[in-house]
């Protein structure tokens, strides 16, 4: 397998580790939003249309004893406020019996109503009597027991009513409290359940993600640590190194390219080794004659010789001599490539090598007219 499939191999692993964590945590999600869109309206609706209620049978009850009063306090007082007060409130208290809130509530306010209608022609009756000056007998009609026992029974009925509404209203807080408690526990549970989930899973997915690393690291490393001790040696100068060819595929693809290219190097220097030990070989055969000959002549064998004749032999000699050192550094050379090459360092006139070199010269100098 390739490294970069093995590496995405492990990244998928680990990305799908991910995403069941990812869906697991919307699932729990999804289901607190069900809750709030669910429960939480229902009970909020329920609420207010119980708070609705009652405040509706508050309402009744003040208007119904603000009426009783205006119409007592206009008998009493003569006061035209209170009348005026009267016929504003009267429709108004009207309108909030004719409006149950439920066909629970028809028959209560049905009963309201008939009640209500006869004690407001009974205030109104006692209204027009004070408009006409009867104050007495507007006072003795508001006093009579048929007002008094019809206003008893329309207060316990609306009591009741308001008592059953305030037990419903109550149980609405209930209710809401409830669903409160409810939702508060869904969402301690789904918590719990995440946290336990990311205990559980999260050191798992570190775990996987630390031993895909070591091991991506030594599958890695391994083989190009081989490679760089080969290369060491290689640079040494031996060329007999056995690579082993292990790893990914493109790390195997590599080795072997590297070993294929020590293999060409090394043949390189074999030849160069060959070529190197043929061309001193030649190099030197012509030059030994020649210093022998030299030699021979120098020692007057074949008889005397000028000084000219001796300077001239003298420099073919040295010359000689020059290319027997240089053949000599080719070898040394070669063996500087097999680190078998010693240095012998020296202290050396310059003087002399610069006087050496334009000796040799001399001829050239000449032959150019040149001075020095």
């Amino acid at each position: 397998m390739q490294f970069s499939q093995s590496l995405i191999l492990g990244f998928l692993v680990i990305a799908a580790i991910s995403g069941v964590i990812g869906v697991i945590s919307l699932y729990q999600f999804v289901t607190i939003i069900d809750s709030l869109k669910t429960a939480v309206p229902e009970s909020i609706e329920d609420f207010k249309t119980k708070a609705s209620i009652l405040e509706n049978d508050r309402l009744i009850m003040y208007y119904d004893e603000v009426l009783t009063q205006s119409a007592r306090n206009y008998a009493f007082t003569h006061d035209e406020k209170w009348k005026s007060r009267y016929l504003q409130i009267e429709p108004v208290l009207d309108k909030l019996i004719k409006e149950p809130y439920s066909d629970a509530n028809n028959s209560v306010f049905f009963e309201l109503n008939k009640i209500n209608i006869e004690l407001v022609n009974m205030e109104k009756e006692a209204i027009r009597l004070t408009d006409d000056g009867e104050y007495k007998q507007a006072i003795s009609l508001l006093e009579s027991d048929e007002y008094t026992n019809l206003k008893s029974h329309y207060t316990d009925s609306l009591k009741i009513h308001s008592k059953n509404n305030n037990l419903e209203y109550n149980d609405g807080i209930r209710s809401l409290e409830n669903t409160s408690l409810l939702l508060s526990s869904n969402i301690d549970r789904v918590t719990k359940e995440g946290t336990i989930v990311l205990e559980i899973i999260f050191p798992i997915l570190v775990s996987l993600s630390i031993l895909l690393g070591i091991f991506f690291s030594k599958r890695l490393s391994a083989p190009i640590g081989d490679l760089k001790k080969s290369v060491k040696l290689i640079a040494a100068g031996n060329f007999d190194v056995n690579i082993p060819v292990r790893g990914p595929d493109e790390i195997k693809e590599l080795i072997q390219d590297f070993k294929t290219m020590v293999i060409e190097l090394n043949k390189i220097d074999i030849m160069k080794n060959d070529f190197s030990a043929m061309i001193t070989h030649e190099l030197k055969t012509p030059l030994v004659p020649i210093i022998g000959y030299v030699d021979l002549l120098l020692s007057k064998h074949f008889g005397d010789l000028n000084q000219n004749q001796i300077e001239r032999l003298l420099k073919i000699k040295n010359n000689c001599v020059r290319m027997q050192n240089m053949v000599t550094d080719i070898l040394d050379i070669n063996r500087m490539g097999t680190n078998q090459l010693k240095f012998n360092m020296e202290i050396n006139d310059m003087s002399l090598i610069v006087m050496f070199a334009i000796d040799m010269l001399k001829d050239e100098f000449s032959k150019k007219k040149l001075q020095l």
